[in-house]
């Protein structure tokens, strides 16, 4: 009997307040609302000014705030509340209303645990689907209320990370940026700075000392401002991001050397070529080879000359693109490129014809150049397209087309630069026979290839097993190589060696940023835009 009664009084505590110095009077069902009337019973109450007891009630009131649901119903307070005089001669309030913070906050609407119980709902969704979920369970309430529930409530307490990483986000992409920090031991969200610049982060390393670590990725700013922040602390360059850093001057390298990757092995001139290729690395001056000059490619030389001349004048690249009129982008690949780049050869694109290709070569071999015969043909396979198709493409393959049905070596001039990328960055059991095929064919062209994709290869191989011990010989081989991209390269790690080399040898990464840099966007959308940079970092930071 004892436990039900217990039990009882625990399920009465849960649905009624239970406050010193609140008496129930009486419960009233209908409508569709509980109203449950109780009044205020303690014999002094402390005046907010002076903090002084009082027991001279003057005059009564009633507030009607909203408590949690029974069963889905809603339910409101009423609660008769007295007014009481101050006797304090020097205390500015004459009288005050007593106060009941265990329950309800001053001027407040809504008790306690129905502010919290709609706080715990907005955490885990946006403000819309908050209100109308929180609405089915007896909590009436408004989207706008539940923002401004969210925005008042406190910051958790957390303590000062030792190990902290560093990394920006895009609040609009290609216009603002922004910076998160992440406790690397906890993978938890420390911290949102509203922009990515160096003072920024440093203001708040002064503010929070204690770290010790810092994992960051080759942003100047963040190294800028992780030294003069936290002097001490160790910085680590992310391994990732070395590796994307590696693959821009890749792409710079290719870029550059387009034009030379036109003749493939097997042909007469190869050799030739390939010997021009090697001694046109030490070529001090650009120049344009080609015989015919199109009006594009003027535009592009004089775009090329003009950025170069601005470039020796100081100007930096966002003041070029202003003057010129251009992508800074665009202002960036010239500024990288020591010659005129060309205009990309189009990929072929796919065609309804692609899938009856074998066989049109099959029948080629067996004697067939006939449109019309092989279009007959192709019909009783299921070919949905027209004669025209058949024939065009008959066309542009009788140059290439053999007897045997095989077709020549597609130039690699015809691939972009990022193909020759993934070739040379992917690891070597992850590239098709085909794809290794074609970079041994690739490989075969000049010593300057070779050498690339050799010290492509032993800057992957040092990350990936955290080799540092083999930075410095590295960075020796680059800059001997004679290649201006990986000198470039080799320069800027010399720039942020302890970094580099603390990333190569140190077991932080930005993996757990970069995680929470995705869990941000998705907080950012699911908020339906309704959410500027103090709001949106509340809700990342009350996150579990």
């Amino acid at each position: 009997m004892s436990d039900n009664r217990q039990q009882s009084a625990n399920i009465y505590n849960s649905l009624i307040p239970s406050v010193d110095g609140l008496k129930l009077d009486v419960i009233v069902i209908g409508n569709g609302v509980i109203q449950i009337h109780m009044k205020t019973t303690s014999p002094t109450a402390c005046c907010p000014s002076c903090n002084e007891p009082s027991i001279e009630a003057r005059s009564h009131y009633e507030r009607c705030p909203r408590d949690i649901a029974w069963a889905g119903t809603p339910v409101r307070l009423h609660l008769t509340c007295r007014r009481f005089e101050c006797k304090t001669p020097d205390c500015p309030q004459k009288s005050f209303c007593e106060r009941i913070p265990d329950l309800l906050p001053v001027h407040a609407r809504r008790t306690n645990r129905f502010t919290e119980t709609v706080a715990i709902l907005a955490w885990k969704t946006c403000a819309e689907d908050c209100a109308e979920v929180a609405t089915k369970m007896g909590l009436p309430i408004s989207a706008d209320t539940v923002l401004r529930i969210l925005i008042d409530s406190p910051d958790p307490q957390l303590p000062t990370p030792r190990v902290l990483g560093v990394d920006d986000w895009a609040w609009r992409k290609g216009h603002s940026y922004c910076t998160i920090l992440i406790d690397l031991e906890t993978h938890r969200v420390v911290d949102l700075l509203p922009d990515r610049k160096a003072e920024t982060l440093e203001k708040w390393l002064k503010s929070h000392p204690g770290v010790e670590i810092i994992s960051r990725d080759r942003a100047s700013a963040y190294a800028k401002g992780a030294k003069d922040g936290a002097p001490k602390a160790l910085q680590v360059a992310d391994r990732w991001h070395l590796l994307v850093n590696l693959g821009n001057f890749l792409e710079r390298f290719f870029i550059r050397i387009r034009k030379q990757l036109t003749t493939t092995p097997g042909n007469p001139m190869y050799e030739v070529q390939a010997c021009e290729i090697e001694s046109s690395v030490d070529a001090s001056t650009p120049t344009m080879s080609s015989s015919v000059i199109t009006p594009g490619q003027e535009n592009r030389k004089a775009r090329f000359d003009a950025i170069k001349e601005l470039l020796k004048s100081g100007m930096s690249l966002s003041q070029i693109a202003q003057n010129l009129h251009l992508d800074w982008r665009t202002v960036r690949k010239y500024a990288n490129a020591e010659r005129c780049p060309e205009k990309a050869s189009h990929r072929p694109q796919s065609s309804i014809l692609d899938p009856y290709v074998s066989y049109i070569r099959e029948r080629w071999a067996a004697g067939c150049h006939n449109a019309r015969k092989l279009f007959t043909e192709l019909q009783e396979r299921g070919y949905p397209g027209s004669m025209s198709t058949v024939g065009h493409w008959l066309a542009k393959q009788r140059k290439t087309l053999k007897a045997d049905g095989s077709t020549k070596q597609t130039s690699f001039k015809t691939l972009p630069p990022r193909t020759f990328k993934s070739w040379f960055l992917l690891p070597w059991e992850r590239l098709s026979s085909k794809t290794i095929k074609s970079l041994d064919q690739l490989l075969q062209m000049s010593r300057e290839l070779r050498l690339a994709f050799t010290l492509t290869h032993q800057f992957h191989t040092m990350v990936s097993h955290r080799a540092g011990h083999a930075l410095d010989s590295w960075i020796k081989a680059a800059v001997n190589s004679g290649i201006p991209e990986f000198q470039g390269f080799a320069t800027s790690i010399q720039k942020d060696l302890p970094a580099v080399y603390a990333g190569l040898t140190q077991q932080w990464s930005q993996g757990p940023v970069e995680g929470n840099n995705n869990r941000l966007k998705l907080i950012k959308r699911q908020m339906y835009g309704r959410a500027k940079l103090d709001l949106l970092r509340k809700r990342v930071i009350h996150a579990p």
